[in-house]
């Protein structure tokens, strides 16, 4: 029956709506409380009735109010007087299940986030590989291209010494205080490390000041930190950029989630074989896929593009990263 698909141009199924947002979030709510139940809860019960809580509140409240009048007066109605009904209203279980979805979304930790990506697939060599006497054939399970973070391969490297990067695009090197933009004149890059207790963030300092086997020596032993669960505090702050990989999981590309308040992120998928025109006839190249998460409140798409392109051209001959 149709009628159970739509929310009505009156709001005539508002009941069913509310029922099924209902049990889905406290079927959330019961899904986090039971996910590590030994830990004691992070907003204390008595946090309600502080008064700066219910400021806030009271603020919330007002300004959604102000957000749905402000909706009212931008949208079309929806009434079949002025448009077919089932063209123009609201599917119901569409709008049930991008409500249902938000809450499980990493990134509504960050504030106001607005992530964009950019995927390019870059031609990358195996010369330096080659040079510091690690595995470059890429038939090989243990190829140093394309297992990049957790396994701290050569790969992650180079993606560290592509730090020098930020150095030609400052807005990149950024991260937002609120309503301010804080650019940076240091260059510590976070690695996202996948362990047996869920996914963190080491990061290596001053990454521009630092030659490769430094920096392949550091993120080595950060990352077995990472996977005997002895990282610190301090080990995972103060990042300026982020990468991730799935490198040695596999897959063509994804959306890295940024870190906040960093304002970009690089995800690095793994290498692959593929043909190539040359002009004449396809010859094998191996390629890298790369994808850059952003903020578009802070990096504007053509930007964004520039530094994806700088970092094929740094990628697409190793000798550049030892300039």
């Amino acid at each position: 029956m149709l009628d159970a698909c739509f929310l009505g141009p009156y709001g005539e199924n508002d009941g069913l709506l509310e029922k099924l947002v209902v049990e889905f979030l406290r079927d959330h709510v019961y899904w986090r409380r039971n996910f590590h139940p030994e830990d004691p809860p992070a907003i204390p019960t008595s946090a309600a009735s502080h008064p700066d809580y219910q400021a806030f509140e009271a603020r919330m409240r007002r300004e959604l109010h102000q957000l749905s009048a402000a909706l009212k007066k931008s949208v079309p109605f929806h009434s079949p007087r002025y448009l077919g009904h089932m063209v123009s209203d609201l599917l119901l279980p569409g709008l049930a299940a991008q409500i249902l979805t938000l809450p499980y979304n990493p990134n509504n930790v960050s504030e106001d986030a607005a992530p964009v990506t950019v995927d390019m697939e870059v031609q990358v060599g195996l010369q330096l590989a080659r040079m510091f006497g690690y595995p470059n054939d890429p038939a090989r399970r243990d190829c140093a291209f394309g297992h990049l973070t957790s396994g701290g391969t050569l790969a992650n490297y180079q993606a560290l010494r592509l730090a020098l990067a930020l150095k030609a695009f400052p807005v990149v090197n950024s991260s937002l205080d609120g309503d301010d933009l804080v650019l940076k004149r240091y260059y510590n890059i976070g690695f996202a490390a996948d362990t047996p207790n869920g996914l963190v963030v080491p990061v290596v300092r001053d990454c521009d000041r630092k030659g490769v086997l430094q920096i392949a020596r550091e993120t080595s032993e950060l990352a077995a930190k990472a996977r005997d669960g002895k990282l610190g505090p301090a080990d995972m702050q103060g990042g300026c950029f982020s990468i991730s990989s799935l490198g040695g999981i596999g897959g063509t590309s994804f959306t890295p989630i940024v870190n906040a308040p960093e304002v970009a992120i690089l995800g690095v998928s793994k290498a692959a074989m593929k043909p190539v025109w040359n002009g004449s006839a396809f010859e094998p190249r191996l390629l890298l896929p790369l994808s850059l998460s952003y903020d578009h409140r802070v990096i504007d798409g053509a930007a964004a593009a520039r530094f994806t392109a700088y970092l094929a051209q740094l990628l697409g001959d190793m000798r550049r990263v030892l300039l």
